[in-house]
């Protein structure tokens, strides 16, 4: 044998990982309680009503993906479960787990089949949640996580020194422009999106002491006009939810709409120009066959798409978390 099969076992056994984090995290918000207090197998398996031996597992699956230690008879959380893992803190990221739930396997077996997006059988994943408040506040809590540590650097990531309003087209929970403008306390912002994801972004906003300077204005992105005054616009993990006419669609309407000097940043986990790598973009593809008509795009797709459209000076800068900005001007 003239190679070796260890990352064909680790492929094989992958699944696993994601299912017991996920198992963790939403069962039984593991890494809150050992952050309060470190257990050994049987402490954990008594506080949580599971046997020693399922606890065991559970908590050695954890250790070996780096999510805790051990030291003597006791587990700990780690410096990254600490930070990201564990209720209250401010780059808690726990809730997107949320989305494991169900069964995966099969509904992406059948979106690979039919190239049709299974969430919701055969219901469009927008369209369920403008009729469905509980599942569109649950969606858009989880994308709250997956939002703001990218969206923190990309504070950092634009000179927004001569903008003053930023309009978030898509906004969900308003996790981006609610931390752009914390961090720079001469912009604005508003948040477009449906009617019940406004409602969750206004829970955020009151939360974070932004009342008047971050609003929401509810819309359809692609029938009403964007809301009037702003000199950015902001598409953060939107493109990736549609089609390439879409998408199109999207650019073109917000060069129409800025002024003169006006400026679009597109936020996404880009790919390679291959389109191979890296691993996270590339698996999120097959979320976004399963939720979504999109895919997605590489930084070189979307530079092409914002050149077709008008926009100049474009230019591609990394963020965080495989996340990177590309950004254009109206000249």
């Amino acid at each position: 044998m003239s190679n070796n099969p260890s990352k064909i076992f680790d492929i094989y056994m992958a699944h696993f990982a994601t299912s017991i984090a996920t198992i963790a995290i939403t069962e039984f918000d593991l890494f809150s309680n050992l952050s309060e207090t470190p257990a050994s197998i049987s402490e954990m398996a008594n506080k949580l009503k599971i046997t020693d031996r399922a606890a065991e597992a559970m908590l050695n699956g954890c250790t070996s993906l780096g999510l805790l230690k051990k030291s003597g008879d006791k587990y700990f959380t780690t410096a990254l479960s600490e930070e990201f893992l564990v209720k209250g803190k401010p780059f808690y990221i726990g809730d997107i787990f949320e989305l494991n739930r169900g069964d995966t396997y099969g509904k992406l077996r059948k979106a690979v089949l039919t190239g049709r997006q299974q969430i919701y059988g055969n219901e469009d994943v927008w369209s369920k949640h403008r009729l469905d408040e509980k599942k569109v506040a649950f969606f858009t809590n989880a994308m709250h996580g997956l939002s703001i540590i990218p969206g923190d650097a990309l504070a950092d990531a634009f000179d927004f020194s001569l903008c003053h309003t930023i309009l978030d087209v898509g906004g969900g929970s308003g996790a981006i422009p609610i931390t752009v403008v914390l961090r720079h306390p001469h912009l604005s912002a508003i948040i477009f999106d449906i009617q019940p994801v406004c409602h969750v972004a206004e829970e955020f906003i009151n939360k974070n002491g932004l009342k008047g300077r971050v609003i929401t204005n509810s819309g359809n992105m692609f029938e009403d006009p964007f809301p009037k005054g702003a000199d950015v616009i902001v598409l953060s993990n939107i493109l990736h939810d549609w089609n390439d006419e879409r998408c199109n669609k999207l650019i073109e309407k917000s060069y129409q709409y800025l002024p003169e000097g006006g400026s679009i940043i597109i936020h996404e986990a880009l790919l390679n120009d291959e389109k191979t790598e890296p691993l996270f973009p590339a698996l999120m593809s097959l979320s976004m066959l399963l939720w979504t008509e999109g895919r997605q795009l590489s930084g070189e797709e979307i530079s092409g798409m914002l050149k077709s459209a008008g926009f100049k000076e474009i230019d591609i800068k990394p963020t965080a978390c495989y996340y990177s900005i590309v950004t254009g001007r109206k000249t």
